[in-house]
């Protein structure tokens, strides 16, 4: 990586920008405005889909002037220009809907214009038909009015009851992301790239979790926060020694 060229950075939200308080530090947006005054590119690369990004939690990332956003895998735009799009297809969103039901799973429907949780697991009884369809016709009005670009499901999954679908499963420690199949962090850096005519070695990771770990591999630089997994801090470069993993990190690279 040249670091006197721009270098396009890619920042997990959850974990890693924000604390687990869902909280900004102003070290970590310091060294982010001071990279980008130095002509880097700040490019936000979250498992949250674009209306996941809009809820209350978020608020305090909204601050930051993203050059670019890259919402679950699915929805990367560039300088507010529109680089690519996908989506959860009808028949796996039903297949996923049936098993949620079935196993009253909670399940996070995540679209573009907003993101809502059903909360199956309030049943303490298996599902009655009559309360199936309900929300079967509630969710088919979702599925037309907000495009969905992944799924979240709350709860750890059993490997042996998941169906065949073309949708990928992300199992992090409470819940599960469900993203198009082929879809994942590090194939968001490569179609961006590919999109921008971006060299791979002037981009960097940044991540904290089992879902970063694409990520971190597709950069050649990468900075892993200071409680990640073992599978992460095995790809990263550089392993944060404090709670302000951000800031340290960019440090180490630019001296800012």
């Amino acid at each position: 990586m040249d670091t006197t060229k721009t270098c396009y950075l890619f920042f997990d939200l959850d974990g890693t920008v924000l604390n687990h308080n869902y909280e900004l530090t102003k070290e970590n947006l310091d060294a982010m405005l001071k990279a980008r005054s130095l002509g880097h590119k700040l490019i936000l690369n979250t498992g949250r889909s674009r209306g996941g990004y809009l809820l209350k939690n978020a608020d305090a990332a909204r601050v930051i002037p993203w050059d670019g956003t890259c919402f679950s895998s699915a929805d990367i735009t560039f300088e507010g220009n529109l680089l690519y799009e996908n989506a959860v297809s009808k028949s796996d969103f039903e297949i996923w809907l049936e098993y949620c039901m079935e196993h009253r799973l909670d399940m996070s429907y995540c679209g573009r214009e907003e993101q809502v949780l059903w909360e199956f697991g309030k049943y303490s009884e298996p599902m009655t038909e009559e309360q199936k369809n309900e929300w079967r016709k509630k969710s088919k009005i979702a599925f037309e009015q907000n495009i969905l670009t992944n799924i979240s499901i709350m709860g750890i999954l059993d490997e042996e009851t998941l169906p065949e679908t073309g949708l990928s499963v992300y199992q992090l420690p409470t819940y599960a992301d469900l993203f198009p199949a082929g879809c994942n962090k590090g194939s968001v850096v490569r179609t961006f790239c590919d999109k921008l005519g971006v060299s791979l070695e002037q981009c960097v990771g940044f991540g904290d979790s089992n879902n970063d770990v694409d990520m971190l591999i597709i950069c050649p630089t990468g900075v892993c926060m200071l409680k990640s997994p073992q599978a992460l801090i095995d790809v990263a470069t550089y392993h944060a020694k404090t709670e302000n993993g951000v800031a340290e990190g960019l440090h180490y690279l630019f001296g800012v």
